[in-house]
């Protein structure tokens, strides 16, 4: 019995120091393999509505493209409007907490064919660990496209702030971008964003909920108010790590 007790406590202290390494050393993901790595959960998009394609890619052999079908993963947004989804979440290892660091990079590509709505596409947003669920919290931070206008939000308790709104070219071609963040309730939070290798946002203040968990995870893919159109993004070449240098894109 004390031999198991300690060979499970060895291990566990392995498991944990191996998430803590990963977590330090930054994690990448191409989308090279024929499944989704461990690095996500699927629990916010049917099996059916992702497929790893030869092209377009941003690096490598293939990229993952999503297909939001009208109605997938159907929900109700905190405003009563009916909503869907098809997005990726990060492990429950690759959480992060209030006041901590992190540093995410991805791009994507929406190909010319898709009709893209007027109404409000959610293309990458980090939540708080809700404390009371019913409240339906707004992401803490979020990347998302209204009227053709690619905006960045910041969620501080009540108060909602847009740091960044501009009309992008965005069919047809690759995006890039990066996003650090260290979300505090009080005036020591952090937010930087880079599209394309220009810096858009950079705030310093508080975000976040201080009656929610201390706890963040992020999701990337499609959100959207429902509608009657297939809607269709390619992801390629995600990044996270704890510092910018361990997102920093390979050299073309």
């Amino acid at each position: 019995m004390f031999r198991f007790h300690r060979g499970f406590v060895l291990l566990a202290a392995c498991m944990a120091a191996f998430c803590a390494d990963v977590h330090a050393a930054g994690v990448r993901d191409g989308f090279e393999s024929p499944e989704l790595s461990s690095l996500w959960t699927d629990m916010r998009i049917d099996a059916r509505d992702y497929r790893f394609v030869a092209e377009p890619v941003r690096e490598g052999r293939q990229a993952l493209e999503i297909t939001l079908q009208p109605g997938a993963k159907r929900g109700l947004g905190k405003n009563g409007i009916q909503t869907e989804r098809a997005e990726l979440t990060d492990a429950d290892h690759l959480r992060s907490s209030l006041g901590e660091e992190a540093w995410y990079a991805f791009s994507f590509y929406i190909p010319d064919d898709v009709t893209i709505p007027e109404g409000r596409v959610v293309f990458a947003q980090w939540k708080q660990a809700c404390a009371d669920c019913t409240l339906k919290h707004h992401p803490i931070v979020s990347l998302r496209l209204r009227s053709g206008m690619l905006r960045v939000y910041v969620q501080n308790g009540a108060q909602k702030m847009v740091l960044y709104k501009k009309r992008h070219s965005l069919q047809g071609r690759w995006t890039d971008v990066v996003f650090g963040l260290k979300p505090k309730v009080d005036d020591d939070g952090m937010l930087r964003v880079f599209i394309n290798d220009e810096q858009v946002v950079a705030y310093d203040g508080p975000f976040g909920y201080a009656e929610d968990k201390p706890e963040v995870y992020f999701k990337m893919g499609l959100y959207r108010d429902a509608n009657p159109h297939p809607m269709r993004i390619i992801i390629d070449d995600y990044r996270r790590g704890k510092y910018r240098d361990e997102v920093a894109a390979q050299p073309k």
